[in-house]
Parts: C-alpha cells; structure tokens; sequence
C-alpha cells in the first residue's frame, strides 16, 4: 500500500484498474480523469481478464 490515499497497482494485469490508475486528479485544478478500466463492470461479461492493461472477454452471457 503507498502512502495516504495512493495505493500501488499493476495497471498491466489489474482487473478492477485495466491499463491505468482509476482516478487521476489534478492538485491544481481539482479535475478528475479516469484512466484505467474496471473490466468487472462490462455489461454482459462472465468471464474477463486484464491483459497488458487491455480487458480481454472470455465469456460472454447470453445475449451478448
């Protein structure tokens, strides 16, 4: 875990933060950019992975 609210990712393979931090902010202007996906949170997905920072679907539902 890093220090205060930052916590240490590996954007490359994190399913919940796929290909880049969740939240980035600016200290200046207080903007949010997200950046990184959650692949947990595609519609109609059973089966999802993060591979090299990218969200590969195995398994779909049905329908989908």
């Amino acid at each position: 875990r890093g220090h205060g609210d930052w916590e240490c990712l590996d954007v490359l393979s994190n399913l919940e933060s796929c290909g880049g931090c969740p939240l980035l902010s600016s200290t200046l202007t207080g903007e949010h950019h997200p950046t990184g996906v959650d692949c947990t949170a595609i519609e109609g997905v059973l089966d999802v992975s993060c591979l090299l920072g990218r969200c590969a679907v195995s398994r779909c539902g049905k329908g989908f």
